[in-house]
Formats: C-alpha cells, sequence, structure tokens
C-alpha cells in the first residue's frame, strides 16, 4: 500500500476546497492536524489505525479540553476518509471504530438566564456606535420580537409590516397571535367546506329514501303505518347532516322490519286459526 493516510487525507482536504466546502475542508483540516500532532509524526499509515491508536488519540483530544461532540466531529471525519480510502483495498478492518464516541451530546445548555437577559436590556440604546453595541441593540430587539430568528429579522421588509396592519396588529409583538388565529379561521371555513360536501345530496338521498318506505308502508295494516309515517318525517330536513341521516334511515328501517314482522306473524297466526277450525268442523 503506497499511499498512507496522511497522504489521502490531504488529497481529501484539496478536493473540499475545489468544491467549495469550506465546512468539510475545514474539519478534515483540524482532525489531520491534531492526529499527527497527537502521533507525534507527519506520515501516518492506514495500518496503523487500530482500536488501540483510536483509543489514545480520542484521549488526547479530550486531554487537549475538546468537548464531546468535537471529538465526536474529528472522529466521524477521520472513519469517513478511513472507509473512503481503503474502498477496495486489503486489510480493511470493520467496526474499527466502535469503541470511540461518534455520537452528539448536549451537555453544554446554549439558552442565557433571566439575570443576562435584562443585563443586556439595560446595556441596550446607548449611543455608543460600537459594533458591540449594535449586537446588543439587534439582541435586544429580536428578544422583543418575541425570539424572530436574525435571518427573518434580515429579510424583514416594509412590505411584511402592511401586511400585518391588514391583519388588524399594530404589535409586532402579537403578530404570531394574529397569524395563528388568522390560520384558526381559515382550518374552519375548510372544515366546513369538507362537512358541505360529505352532506351534498343528502336531502335527495333522505327523499328517496323516505319515498322507498312509504311504498312498502302502504302494505302495512293502517293501524301499524302510523308509526313508520312518524320516522319519515325526520327525513324533512333537507340540512341534516349525513349521519342524522343515516341514523334516521336505520331507525325507519328497524320500525318497519318490525311491522312487517309483526304482520307476518298475524298472518302466520290467522292461518294456524283457519286450519284449526278447519279440523274441527
Amino acid at each position: 500500500m503506497n499511499e498512507t493516510l496522511t497522504v489521502f487525507m490531504i488529497s481529501e482536504i484539496e478536493r473540499f476546497r475545489e468544491e467549495g466546502r469550506e465546512s468539510a475542508r475545514r474539519i478534515y483540516h483540524n482532525m489531520l492536524r491534531l492526529l499527527r500532532e497527537s502521533a507525534g509524526k507527519e506520515e501516518i499509515g492506514f495500518e496503523e489505525v487500530t482500536p488501540v491508536f483510536l483509543g489514545k488519540y480520542e484521549h488526547w483530544l479530550l486531554g487537549k479540553r475538546l468537548s464531546w461532540n468535537t471529538v465526536s466531529t474529528y472522529m466521524r471525519a477521520l472513519r469517513a476518509g478511513y472507509n473512503r480510502g481503503m474502498k477496495g483495498r486489503p486489510g480493511y478492518v470493520t467496526g474499527l471504530f466502535d469503541k470511540v464516541y461518534t455520537g452528539t451530546r448536549s451537555d453544554v445548555k446554549r439558552a442565557v438566564d433571566a439575570r443576562t437577559v435584562g443585563r443586556m436590556i439595560r446595556m441596550s440604546g446607548c449611543p455608543d456606535e460600537s459594533a458591540s453595541a449594535k449586537a446588543v441593540d439587534w439582541f435586544v430587539l429580536m428578544f422583543m420580537l418575541r425570539g424572530i430568528p436574525f435571518v427573518d429579522l434580515a429579510h424583514l421588509r416594509r412590505s411584511n409590516l402592511d401586511k400585518l396592519k391588514a391583519l388588524g396588529v399594530s404589535n409586532l409583538s402579537k403578530a404570531d397571535e394574529a397569524a395563528k388565529e388568522k390560520r384558526t379561521l381559515a382550518a374552519q371555513e375548510q372544515e366546513k367546506a369538507q362537512a358541505a360536501r360529505r352532506n351534498e345530496g343528502a336531502g335527495s338521498r333522505a327523499e328517496e329514501a323516505k319515498q322507498v318506505f312509504l311504498e312498502a308502508a302502504k302494505r302495512i295494516p293502517a293501524d301499524q303505518r302510523q308509526a313508520v309515517l312518524e320516522r319519515m318525517e325526520q327525513y324533512n330536513s333537507h340540512e341534516a347532516g349525513g349521519m342524522e341521516v343515516f341514523k334516521a334511515e336505520i331507525e325507519a328501517r328497524r320500525v318497519l322490519d318490525s311491522a312487517l314482522k309483526e304482520q307476518t306473524q298475524d298472518r302466520e297466526h290467522e292461518k294456524t286459526k283457519v286450519k284449526g277450525r278447519g279440523r274441527t268442523d
């Protein structure tokens, strides 16, 4: 194996520079610089990368008071470079980086406390034209605008303010509530439109079902017919929703089935009585 890990990493750094990937170039550059410093030499071969070698490198980085996330960044860069450099070559070792840390942690709390925010608010508005004073003013402004991201503030235009005024918002701090209220109203209107589409034709379907039941009701004795007709009155409202129409149809069918069943039973009972009288005669 002629090409060493050092040579390959330098070629990768150069490739990142040509591709304009400055962030990756900087990470690989720092990783290789610290790797050389840790190993105590300039040239490092692929075959030298072992679990023991990586463990020493990790311990050395932590000794430099680097955070776990920074150590993980360099380890992942080294792992990616090693995998690409050893692709298709003999001697590749799987799981080589399993014993070193390559994850992410959120140990450091980046949020400032209330005391710091209060101090910065008191510092704002001073006539000082220095860059630090302007930074404080920008921070306080973003804080007062309920944590608006700087990129949004940088792209804020007068037309955006005019749109807020059209919503009836005079205070930028209430912009979120106004936008939320508008989205809620839009969602409600959309829900009403969907409900109207679902119930479209409900009246005609109810009327059709009513006519079917009325035809069937004609075959029911007059003393039982009234119960079915009363159920049919539930179909008179064309504004009834789909679920209401469905419930009324089910109930009407139940009453109709019950009435027909009773009618059938009465006929069967009458036939039995007639047969009984015939035998007696």
